[in-house]
């Protein structure tokens, strides 16, 4: 068999190829412009966390919410649901890619209110950074995880706690500190997926009562207003006296 390919077959494969791809991104482009924000329905948040909490081994904290709901939706809606490159958020896990960053359940979990909500409408509240926002507030003062699955991926009493930080770095720590699992251990990665499950509960309680007009949470933290920087609220838990003071603005 030969292998040889003449330079004006090689060149109409290449443009087949990159028209392909070109008109593919087009037609992405196309799907998810036209649509955004998406079309939702209420869902139940209890059957949502089930499902996040089944498929982390796959998806792990960066992309189970995603598939969790998209799915559902996908389900009820079809488009542009089916066709989301879910896939592409898992390397949000671990704080990104590892990096210890932001919770990639809180990560996923904007993404989806961001998708769902849309842009700030003209004399409205901008409810999807707020529901983000507050989402944040939320995992850093709750005694996580608050899920508790039907079928347990470990058989331990699950140790619970306030991380008092959006961070994975911080999450886990506190965690593994307390429980006396490290990293690695089936018990932390069951805790992981049980934590991501609690968001996706609490996220689709939060979009249930956006799309009924009754979300009317206040803003629970404003970095910005409070200390004249972008930041969490518990930089001094491990900084203490390292941190520089923010500028103020001259009067």
């Amino acid at each position: 068999m030969s292998f040889k390919l003449s330079r004006r077959k090689l060149i109409g494969s290449a443009f087949f190829l990159g028209s392909s791809a070109l008109l593919g991104q087009i037609g992405l482009k196309l799907v998810y412009s036209s649509t955004w924000p998406f079309k939702y329905e209420k869902l139940n948040p209890q059957e949502t966390a089930e499902l996040t909490y089944a498929v982390w081994g796959k998806y792990l904290c960066g992309a189970s919410i995603i598939y969790s709901i998209f799915e559902q939706l996908g389900q009820k809606i079809g488009e542009p649901y089916k066709s989301f490159p879910v896939d592409a958020f898992i390397l949000l896990k671990g704080g990104m890619v590892g990096w210890g960053t932001l919770c990639g359940s809180l990560n996923s979990a904007a993404i989806v209110a961001s998708l769902i909500i849309g842009q700030p409408q003209k004399d409205k509240p901008d409810y999807a950074s707020l529901i983000a926002s507050n989402l944040m507030y939320w995992y850093s003062n709750t005694n996580l995880p608050t899920f508790e699955p039907k079928c347990p991926k470990t058989d331990i009493k699950m140790p619970k706690t306030t991380s008092k930080s959006p961070l994975c770095h911080v999450s886990c720590g506190r965690w593994m500190k307390a429980s006396g699992y490290p990293l690695a251990s089936a018990q932390r990665l069951d805790r992981c997926a049980r934590v991501s499950a609690s968001v996706a509960y609490k996220l689709v309680e939060e979009l249930n009562k956006y799309h009924e007009g009754l979300y009317n949470e206040p803003l629970q933290w404003n970095a910005q207003k409070a200390v004249g920087i972008n930041a969490q609220f518990d930089c001094a838990d491990c900084h203490t006296h390292t941190i520089p003071s923010a500028p103020k603005l001259k009067s």
